[in-house]
């Protein structure tokens, strides 16, 4: 059973809010959700979707404050292309850069193997160079992290955050050629696994910064023992981060050096792949493509 499957037979009302085009009913994404609301925008909604689609979650919330509820949101950024909304772009590339299909030299480090990969296509029409780019990347995170502020001012506004467990994780980071790679998808390094989590519930959690090392199917058995709620015949693969200590690194040392071994081989597979692949030029497909991801105009 999905966590929202397990919630919704206790009793607790559930909903999904997407802007994630990957995260969709046909997927079966919806399991125990009673509705779904997706941002239909691709993977470049604009700032008037994002807007309409932050006023539903409110709207949603308000209607239901007074009864339990789990509430699960998907936001889209940060993702590329980089390009936050006008008041958030250039505080820190200092330039408020337009959408162009003009191609620019991106970036000079990078292996000529790649230049006509899509990545670095994609990039070219965006960037000026590497440090632009990644200045981007940080603007929609501070957009993000605005939006995310909103969230958390509405449940305070209506007197819910203090009995509320939120939770604040990503999927995954992004790579800014530390590997090589452009992006994510392509390899398994500390700059694609390493991501944020941040978890608050006075009176379960204390505040303060934990190092240990934990994986995203930990947050299922983390929230159904905040919750009180059994989970000893759900079979599940995770350890909740209230119970021992977990540290996989020192107490499982088989463990890791048997994954570390797994995933020097994949990434070797995708390196041997990336070599045999034909490299073209973008074709005019290719470019039409992306115009309808919303990447050009």
């Amino acid at each position: 059973m999905t966590l929202a499957e397990v919630l919704k037979t206790l009793g607790c009302l559930t909903a999904a809010f997407n802007e994630n085009p990957m995260i969709e009913k046909r997927f079966q994404y919806n399991q125990g959700y009673e509705m779904g609301k997706t941002n239909d925008r691709r993977h470049r909604p604009t700032l008037k979707s994002m807007k309409r689609f932050d006023k539903k979650i409110f709207k949603w919330i308000r209607k239901n404050k007074g009864q339990r509820f789990f509430l699960y949101i998907h936001y889209i950024d940060p993702h590329s292309p980089y390009f936050a909304p006008s008041s958030f772009r250039g505080i820190f590339s200092g330039k408020k850069i337009r959408r162009s299909s003009k191609r620019r030299t991106f970036p000079k480090d990078v292996d000529s193997e790649y230049r006509n990969e899509m990545e670095y296509i994609i990039s070219s029409l965006f960037y000026k160079d590497l440090g632009h780019m990644i200045a981007s990347y940080d603007e929609e995170i501070r957009y993000i992290n605005s939006r995310f502020r909103s969230l958390v001012d509405h449940l305070k506004k209506l007197g819910l955050l203090n009995r509320t467990l939120v939770i604040f994780l990503s999927d995954h980071g992004e790579g800014f050629l530390e590997h090589g790679f452009l992006y994510h998808s392509y390899s398994v390094n500390a700059e694609l696994v390493n991501m944020p989590l941040i978890i608050r519930c006075p009176g379960v959690f204390a505040p303060g910064k934990d190092n240990r090392l934990v994986q995203h199917i930990d947050i299922y058995p983390t929230i159904l023992e905040a919750l009180r709620i059994s989970q000893d015949t759900l079979n599940l693969e995770g350890r909740s981060l209230l119970s021992e200590p977990r540290d996989l690194a020192r107490n499982h040392k088989e463990v890791v050096e048997k994954l570390r071994e797994y995933l020097v081989n994949w990434q070797k597979r995708i390196d041997k792949d990336r070599k045999k692949a034909v490299r073209k030029p973008m074709d005019k497909k290719h470019i039409k493509k992306l115009k309808s991801l919303g990447y050009i105009h």
